[in-house]
C-alpha cells in the first residue's frame, strides 16, 4: 500500500454517517471508505468533468434495456447466458476493492 500522509478533514454529520454504514458494510474503516471514494473521482476532477449521476444511470439503464430488446429478437437462446456472464464480470472487475 501507498505511504499514507495525514491531514485534517471535516465533513458534515450526514456525510459521516454514510461513511460508518458503507465502512460497516464493507467491513472497512470509514478512512479507508474515504480514499476509494477520492480514488473513484479524483479522474474525473482531475480531468476538468463532473458527473451528473442520474444522467448517468439513466443512459446505461436505457443501453441494458436496449441491448436486452435486441438480444431477445437476434439471439434469444443467448440472452440469459450473457446476462449471467454480465453479472460474473461486473463482479469481478467492479467490485468494492477491501
Amino acid at each position: 500500500m501507498a505511504r499514507l500522509v495525514q491531514f485534517g478533514l471535516s465533513i458534515t454529520r450526514a456525510q459521516d454517517d454514510r461513511l460508518k454504514a458503507i465502512a460497516e458494510r464493507d467491513g472497512s474503516s470509514r478512512a479507508e471508505v474515504a480514499r476509494r471514494l477520492i480514488e473513484i473521482a479524483l479522474p474525473f476532477v482531475d480531468g476538468g468533468l463532473g458527473i451528473d449521476f442520474a444522467r448517468l444511470v439513466t443512459i446505461l439503464e436505457f443501453c441494458s434495456l436496449a441491448q436486452d430488446c435486441i438480444m431477445q429478437k437476434v439471439a434469444p437462446e443467448e440472452a440469459d447466458r450473457l446476462l449471467a456472464l454480465a453479472i460474473t464480470n461486473a463482479k469481478k472487475y467492479h467490485a468494492a476493492q477491501r
